[in-house]
């Protein structure tokens, strides 16, 4: 054999025994939270909640348990946020993406599989039979690469889906403030109609004994219509402020 050739396959020997030797080193396998170190870290020490991904398929879940529980009860900010990190779907399919980011990060990680091929050899009367054994030297060469791209991927997925932790929970505790603010703002406008109402009965009955002007009754009755309406627009900013929170719990901030 030339010293070429033998130099040659010295060479991709040595590669490939580096390869595995990294492979063996450090080989990937899954976490114990599916990815949620990142956003369980900042949702537990910069806004007192927790996340956890839930399935859809699994309707015992101690995450299902707790929303349970926090509806009976009555509905505050933290309840609100830690309601939303449970049920959003669009973040519990972010957690999942998560998931289906990681296997693949462990899957770049491990060698591929070898080939087998079986074949015969010559005529009928003389056959042989040729098997041969074979691997990628090529995949192997690169693992270390590949492993290191899917690693920074996964980095990448848990970040945004920190982001999105964040996000949603923050999202949550504004609608209970402004459906809050919406229903002190609704109550405050029933007490301007019940105060109008009296002062335009009070008026009718002045008017009746000629001690209130025509003009004035007809202030009073216009104001009277002026507070009804806009009681009428508060209640449905309630209504919709209070939609806004999903799901749709008992009394709000009661």
């Amino acid at each position: 054999m030339p010293t070429n050739t033998k130099r040659r396959i010295g060479v991709l020997h040595s590669l490939l025994v580096l390869a595995v030797a990294a492979f063996l080193g450090g080989c990937a396998t899954f976490s114990t939270d599916g990815g949620l170190d990142v956003a369980g870290t900042i949702a537990r020490d910069k806004l007192g909640l927790n996340v956890a991904s839930v399935l859809p398929d699994d309707p015992q879940s101690a995450q299902r348990a707790e929303v349970t529980a926090l509806l009976r009860q009555p509905l505050t900010a933290d309840a609100a946020a830690q309601i939303a990190l449970y049920s959003n779907p669009g973040l519990q399919a972010a957690y999942a993406e998560l998931r289906v980011v990681e296997a693949d990060r462990v899957q770049a990680g491990r060698l591929p599989n070898p080939g087998y091929s079986y074949k015969r050899l010559g005529s009928d009367a003389g056959s042989s039979f040729e098997n041969k054994l074979g691997i990628n030297l090529g995949a192997i060469l690169t693992l270390p690469l590949a492993e290191n791209v899917e690693q920074q991927r996964f980095e990448s997925a848990k970040l945004k889906a920190a982001a999105q932790t964040v996000a949603v929970a923050l999202g949550a505790r504004r609608a209970w403030v402004d459906a809050v603010a919406a229903r002190q703002g609704a109550e405050y406008m029933q007490q301007v109609v019940e105060s109008a109402e009296a002062g335009r009965e009070l008026a009718n009955r002045m008017r009746a004994v000629g001690n209130w002007s025509r003009i004035d009754k007809h202030r009073e009755q216009l104001f009277y219509a002026e507070a009804a309406a806009q009681r009428a627009r508060a209640e449905q900013a309630a209504v919709t402020a209070r939609e806004q929170l999903h799901p749709h719990p008992g009394s709000v901030g009661r």
